[in-house]
């Protein structure tokens, strides 16, 4: 168990703090010790901040889910009077947007968002918002009316535990933003009573409170609340060694619940070092990764039922192919299953769940989120005829659960990018931006990254301790990475440097001191698993991190259904992606442009192919999470046809072009 007397200070903690896990090989960096420069992430992070978080909430007031928090906050009687009968009617679903569900977190999660937001340096804006609605949120469990509207006497209105462990994570997320202890002392309360009332076979319908309460405990190091995590994660001991198994019916295979639960079992793992919980997450894992996950980082979800995980390993059809209507991959999947890869990371420092991480927070995350950071999708397909969900500020017409998600992700995103260990410093993801912080030996640390990651593999990296120090410098070389190069200070690095792992620098480091990391970005066609049986002579065009598609927007006279591009007749480019992909030859003759002035900034691939038996000449590629945001029902496609030279009809006289 975790020594109670180690609780770090609100400021230390990250964004899932092991700062005292015994049993964690990484301690987070805070969000608060991070700064974004002028590099990819930043652009999105701002947008959520200043565009999403005021959309999302005219959304949430029309929606009426934040009624009574202003009355409470105000001491306005007659407001809160009308704002209960309000809420005695969501439920049933009388809220004036959505269909009827009990479903009321994403007001928790846009709180969160908000903490989150002021983690990362003032706004004022913000901060106005978050005061008054802890205050409103407080002062509303101090009455026992609003408790039993609310909840419910047996917790029976708070939609499987959902809506009180988001409550829990808001308040963790709000004292270390403020260091108040207000809210928390509310979510203890909230904490307290669920607990208390579920024991035996009584478990969370909707997995969040799990972990939750691993993070409470974390916070305030009360042991009623790991024991009450792990009441709750029985379930997950239970469940067969396979990711999405039918053990609970819905409560397994939702793919949302699902990877909450994986979260809360590795949060209970760093903290008890309980083996089977670790045995258990490492198969479940395993499985996930070796035929039931999409190129995009998300899992592949069932044809019957969208929100739950596919039956079987290669099912990957479903939001892929053809008769698309209402099909995809959820914005909370895939939130939760990058948050689960961070988790697994912080365990074990094994670089595959960095890299899982990036490629879900890159392609499967970031197309949810419109480039403004406002709309948001419910689900992404990784293919559409035009006839999919639309990116809207409440995404889904049910839960609206999608939006809050995405902001709090993007708004907790700096503390992703760095780790700590006993022996040094780990860099995860590349990007613009500069780590203010300290050794485990308690040496200050400033690391500066200079960078156009993703456009670019060229990261500088500078490092200026506090006094020379001897510490271990470990970069991540992404799996997708098959030359990677090191120089420190001008003089090649000559120790190991592996595709999947992190490469450990080992020196006496001092102010000043340069490491350019060099990674490759060739453009390569990467294809499925035979197993895979609808993806036979498929190909997903990569490049570095980001997986790319062919729009209608970009190829107007293109029949996108039997779109193919052009491959060399001689392939294997070497290697396995995660899981069922693999790279399956280089394309040396496809032109990589940078276009600062589309969308938002992208490099556009142009390749030879056409379409059925005809050539286009070029086709033209943007990242995949850059869809739909020019034209709001654009063709899509991801995966289509490779042909080998030869194979082809030329006639460069047809093309299509940006």
């Amino acid at each position: 168990m975790a020594d109670n007397g180690k609780i770090p200070q609100w400021q230390e903690a990250g964004v899932v703090s092991t700062v005292s896990s015994p049993y964690a090989a990484l301690r987070p960096v805070p969000v608060q010790a991070v700064r974004m420069g002028d590099g990819f992430w930043k652009a999105r992070i701002d947008a959520g901040r200043r565009n999403g978080i005021p959309a999302f909430l005219a959304w949430l007031d029309v929606d009426d889910q934040t009624a009574p928090f202003r009355a409470y906050a105000a001491g306005d009687k007659a407001g809160i009077r009308a704002g209960l009968e309000t809420l005695k009617a969501n439920p049933t679903g009388m809220n004036r947007t959505r269909n009827g569900h009990s479903w009321r977190a994403n007001f928790q999660k846009w709180l969160e968002a908000c903490a989150f937001y002021i983690q990362s340096g003032h706004d004022g804006e913000t901060r106005a918002l978050l005061d008054l609605f802890v205050r409103g949120v407080v002062r509303a469990h101090e009455d026992d009316a609003f408790w039993a509207i609310y909840y419910g006497d047996d917790f029976e209105r708070s939609y499987g535990l959902g809506n009180p462990g988001h409550l829990i994570q808001a308040a963790i997320a709000h004292h270390r933003a403020t260091g108040s202890t207000e809210f928390l002392a509310c979510a203890q309360r909230v904490a307290d009573a669920i607990c208390q009332k579920f024991g035996g076979e009584d478990f969370a319908g909707h997995s969040v409170v799990e972990m939750a309460l691993v993070e409470l405990y974390r916070t305030t190091g009360q042991e009623r609340n790991l024991a009450g995590a792990r009441h709750f994660l029985t379930p997950l001991l239970r469940q067969p060694p396979v990711v999405g198994s039918t053990f609970r019916g819905s409560a397994s295979r939702h793919v949302v619940r699902q990877t909450y639960l994986l979260c809360a079992g590795a949060d209970y793992y760093a903290e008890t070092g309980d083996r089977e919980f670790l045995d258990k997450l490492t198969a479940i894992w395993g499985d996930m990764v070796a035929g039931k996950l999409h190129l995009t980082g998300q899992l592949a979800v069932d044809g019957e039922n969208i929100e739950m995980v596919c039956k079987e390993a290669f099912e990957l059809h479903t939001g892929v192919f053809r008769f698309l209507l209402g099909t995809g991959m959820e914005t909370c999947e895939a939130v939760g299953n990058a948050t689960w890869n961070w988790r697994m990371l912080a365990l074990k420092g094994a670089a595959g769940y960095a890299d899982l991480m990036e490629r879900t927070l890159y392609n499967g995350f970031l197309a949810h989120v419109s480039l403004d950071g406002d709309k948001f999708h419910y689900l992404c397909p990784l293919s559409s005829d035009g006839n999919h969900w639309q990116r809207t500020p409440w995404a889904s017409t049910s839960t609206g659960c999608c939006p809050p998600n995405a902001l709090r992700m993007l708004a907790s995103l700096p503390g992703y990018i760095f780790s700590t260990s006993q022996d040094g410093v780990w860099v995860h993801l590349y990007d613009g931006c500069r780590m203010a912080w300290r050794l485990q030996d308690g040496t200050k640390l400033r690391l500066t990254q200079e960078t156009a990651y993703p456009w670019d593999g060229e990261v500088a990296i500078r490092l200026d301790p506090e006094q020379p120090a001897a510490f271990a410098l470990n970069l991540r070389i992404p799996e997708w990475c098959r030359a990677a190069s090191v120089q420190v200070n001008g003089e090649a690095f000559e120790g190991e440097i592996v595709s999947g792992a992190y490469c450990r620098i080992d020196r006496v480091w001092r102010s000043g001191d340069l490491v350019v990391l060099r990674l490759p970005m060739p453009v390569v066609a990467v294809t499925a698993d035979p197993r895979a049986r609808y993806y036979e002579g498929k190909v997903a065009l990569c490049r570095g991190p980001l997986v790319y598609c062919i729009e209608s927007t970009d190829n107007p006279a293109l029949d996108m259904w039997g779109a193919w591009v052009s491959l060399p007749s001689q392939n294997g480019a070497g290697g396995e992606l995660v899981g069922q992909y693999r790279q399956a030859a280089l394309l040396d003759d496809v032109a990589v442009d940078y276009r600062q002035e589309l969308l938002d900034g992208v490099a556009v691939l142009r390749a030879g192919g056409g379409s059925y038996d005809e050539a286009a000449g070029r086709l033209n590629f943007i990242p995949y999470y850059a869809w739909g945001n020019r034209e709001s029902r654009s063709s899509l496609r991801t995966w289509i046809d490779g042909r080998a030279h030869g194979e082809e009809r030329e006639d460069a006289s047809q093309t299509s072009g940006l």
